[in-house]
């Protein structure tokens, strides 16, 4: 059975002159602003109403009235030739464009772009809030170290080597030692360890595509994921472990959503 016509109802302050009807009475303090504001609500409708898979016409939207109102305020604001009036005149033009079913698949492409363009924004606005880190290292050997970290990423082959490391950064001064013992409870014995520890930064991004952000291509950013290396000082041998995929993400193997890689501006990272 076909969904029948939408039909909204709006009450407006209308009144008929010589069998005419006037334009609805608006504020004119801000013409502008309102008709943005109108046009906004008007298509939010119009996704609803197409998620919902029902019917809808220009004629179901009876708010749009208002836009000629809004014009007249802007040339009353601003005399005949306000640039206000013809950016509203837009936004009415626009809106009786998506309210048409006929156009339809535009209006999704529309408010796919959209909803893109909010996620960038969104993600810029955490993005610049990430300090690029710095090399503090003293140590003369902090290339060989970041050498290292560069093999043990290309050498994961089930992840890490899936992304492009653009920046390594040795976050502390010196190794930080530590000597002991740990006890394991299944052989009830205690097993010496010499270890020492050192803090460092990877900036990356994934091989062939941009950074992902709620389903939004983000070409600008990079992820940076700081975590600690550690030396065995018996063997003077360096472990990555606790870089693999699942230290990044408490259990997925996908670095995009990683919970505690923070994102950064590719233009911060110096």
């Amino acid at each position: 059975m076909k969904t029948p016509l939408l039909i909204l109802t709006v009450f407006l302050n209308l009144t008929v002159v010589c069998g005419q009807t006037q334009s609805p009475t608006v504020d004119c303090t801000n013409p502008l602003q309102a008709a943005e504001k109108l046009s906004k609500q008007i298509i939010s409708t119009v996704q609803n109403l197409i998620k919902a898979n029902k019917e809808y016409s220009s004629a179901s939207f009876k708010d749009i009235s208002k836009f000629d109102s809004y014009i007249e305020c802007a040339k009353k604001n601003q005399g005949e030739d306000s640039q206000d009036a013809k950016k509203i005149l837009e936004l009415k033009n626009n809106v009786l464009k998506f309210t048409d079913m006929k156009n339809k698949e535009a209006l999704v492409s529309y408010s796919d772009s959209i909803k893109n363009e909010n996620n960038k924004k969104q993600m810029a606005d955490m993005a610049v809030k990430t300090s690029c880190p710095q090399d503090k290292y003293k140590g003369g050997d902090i290339e060989t170290i970041k050498n290292s970290i560069k093999n043990a990423w290309a050498k994961d082959v089930g992840c890490l080597s899936k992304y492009k490391i653009l920046k390594i950064y040795v976050t502390t001064e010196s190794w930080s030692k530590e000597k002991g013992y740990n006890y394991s409870k299944s052989s009830d014995t205690f097993k010496k360890y010499d270890e020492s520890y050192l803090d460092v930064a990877v900036v990356f991004v994934p091989n062939d595509k941009p950074v992902i952000y709620k389903g939004t291509e983000c070409p600008d950013v990079a992820q940076v994921f700081h975590y600690t290396i550690v030396k065995d000082n018996a063997s003077g041998k360096i472990n990555y472990v606790n870089f693999e995929c699942h230290h990044l993400t408490g259990s997925s193997n996908d670095l995009l959503t990683a919970s505690k890689a923070m994102y950064i501006l590719k233009a911060n990272v110096k």
